[in-house]
């Protein structure tokens, strides 16, 4: 699939007027496979340690992931997880080494936590999506580049206690916000 086929996919989900962000994930899973194909993506995999990113790139060899997409309805306007995503986005920059916000037409890609570029590769139009052409070789680069992204390594005893800290303020969250929801509550916990 090319970006003018995935645009056309997407656009016509959403002339359908009712398309919500799931509508599109198919599109976007079709798209990343053709640009990645040394790699399977997958769409709602398993939660990992800091939540559930919507897409994990793995390496086809060895299953190691490489990259995360985490998926927002079209024209979302926190992408940069400033306002309503903040908690999320939060998270997964601080628990994931290369990431991808979207809405489908604009990425925004993080390494380690740090803003590296974003693109936007359609937009609306009336009622309709159209192609950003001259954004198409920057978005491919982009993929290229997130492609070549390598699993986690741990090459030093202060960036294995920075990535332990980070997980155990995750761990720490994660329980607290488990025992402070009303249907979570100890009794549901422990009876299991």
């Amino acid at each position: 699939m090319d970006i003018k086929e995935y645009i056309a996919a997407v656009n016509q989900q959403f002339k359908t007027g009712i398309a919500r962000e799931h509508a599109y994930r198919p599109a976007l899973q079709q798209f990343l496979s053709s640009l990645m194909p040394f790699a399977v993506v997958t769409n709602e995999p398993a939660r990992v340690a800091c939540g559930a990113p919507d897409f994990i790139v793995s390496e086809k060899k060895t299953g190691l992931p490489i990259a995360f997409f985490e998926a927002k309805d079209i024209d979302d306007s926190d992408l940069d997880g400033r306002r309503s995503h903040k908690e999320q986005f939060s998270r997964y920059k601080s628990s994931l080494d290369t990431i991808v916000f979207t809405d489908y037409l604009d990425f925004h890609l993080y390494e380690s936590g740090e803003w590296v570029e974003n693109v936007r590769i359609g937009e609306i139009r009336g009622d309709k999506i159209v192609l950003v052409k001259e954004n198409e070789a920057k978005f491919l680069e982009l993929i290229s580049h997130v492609g070549n992204s390598h699993p986690q390594k741990i090459t030093s005893a202060s960036r294995l206690a920075a990535i332990m800290a980070s997980k155990a303020r995750l761990l720490a969250e994660t329980i607290k916000k488990s025992f402070s929801e009303e249907n979570n509550s100890y009794d549901n916990l422990h009876n299991g």
